[in-house]
């Protein structure tokens, strides 16, 4: 398969193996309805679509039950337990690796992929960690949650949470909360990238971040609590730089200061579009947390570019957790602007990855 013709080389990465219950109804009752209500059946398209040039994408192949929008005729593989065994069995670090081989074939062009479970993000960054000394590849990651969480640490605190929280969302007689396997999953990639030296800590940037422990968890005793506080400090213990959302917010010097943090020749930088939850844009898979405003967001891309202005080399960019069933809809009476949004973000970077 060969790169476009076009400057700008952009993947469509359609995987979405998202196994939450009300993800996979509304999956099935909108499939049942043709996908009537929807601007865009596939994120790459709406994203595309708002590019001021036309632009053919290379396509990761993925099964059609685990597209984000499943033909009618594939329904009968659409449900928990099947994205459950798809989760546990490896089924994300496969297509994370056969993205890796696409970006292969495409160097040295520099991919812009666009898609939806960001464990995808582990294979451009496997791919350019292979082709340059890995101690000269910096990963930046926008995004509202540390995704380096093992399985057990996340199930240990919904467990917490049934226990002592009256209110909790989550329902004891789930079999889906119990005994699952340790996975390269979308809340976990990063720690594999970590432990297997695809990246470096001390050059691996989180910014966003809105799910850093609150001192109530860290004074709670409980073991499944203090689990979960030790992994996420040791994670930056171990060198992983955090800039979180109110870090942003009140201190733009820190925003400065990252120019000079980056010590590599090389980047990557992945967009989890959550890091704008709820304050910029509606239409990503996860919202439990309120991200970046527009303002903020907008501020920390600048503070990106400058990088490129001065010296380091943009290796690839993606922009994931794009949800079809959210994005370009009306919420609270306005108009969801993510594919705009996430079309502006590849815009400011198009030049670079030329």
């Amino acid at each position: 398969m060969s790169p476009s013709k076009d400057k700008l080389t952009v993947i469509d990465a359609p995987l979405d193996p998202d196994e939450r219950e009300p993800r996979v109804l509304e999956k099935i009752q909108h499939a049942q309805n043709n996908y009537r209500d929807l601007p865009y059946t596939n994120p790459c398209q709406g994203v595309l679509s708002n590019l001021s040039r036309p632009i053919k994408p290379l396509h990761l192949e993925v099964e059609p039950w685990l597209l984000p929008a499943p033909p009618l005729e594939y329904l009968f593989m659409v449900s928990v337990a099947n994205y459950v065994s798809f989760i546990d069995s490896g089924g994300c670090r496969e297509y994370a690796d056969q993205l890796a081989q696409l970006v292969h074939s495409i160097l040295p062009h520099k991919p812009l992929t666009i898609g939806v479970d960001h464990t995808l993000t582990g294979g451009p960054v496997q791919a350019i960690s292979e082709e340059v000394d890995p101690s000269e590849l910096t990963l930046i990651v926008l995004d509202c949650h540390l995704d380096a969480i093992p399985t057990s640490i996340r199930l240990g605190l919904i467990h917490y949470d049934l226990e002592t929280n009256p209110n909790t969302i989550f329902d004891p007689h789930d079999p889906y909360i119990y005994n699952r396997a340790e996975s390269y999953n979308p809340e976990s990639f990063l720690l594999y990238l970590l432990k297997e030296g695809v990246v470096y800590p001390e050059n691996t940037f989180i910014v966003g971040v809105a799910d850093y422990p609150p001192r109530t968890a860290m004074q709670i005793e409980d073991e499944r609590v203090k689990r979960y506080v030790d992994h996420y400090l040791g994670i930056i213990e171990k060198g992983v730089h955090l800039l979180r959302k109110e870090d942003i917010a009140k201190h733009k010097d820190k925003l400065l200061s990252l120019k000079n943090d980056v010590s590599t020749r090389y980047v990557y930088i992945s967009i989890d579009l959550d890091v704008g939850a709820n304050a910029t844009l509606y239409g990503v898979r996860h919202s439990d947390r309120t991200g970046l405003t527009l303002r903020d967001l907008r501020a920390v891309i600048d503070s990106l570019i400058a990088l490129f202005k001065d010296g380091r080399e943009l290796m690839g960019l993606d922009l994931m957790e794009i949800d079809i069933y959210r994005a370009g809809l009306t919420y609270h009476g306005r108009q969801d602007r993510t594919y705009q949004i996430a079309a502006e973000i590849a815009s400011r970077f198009a030049d670079f990855l030329s």
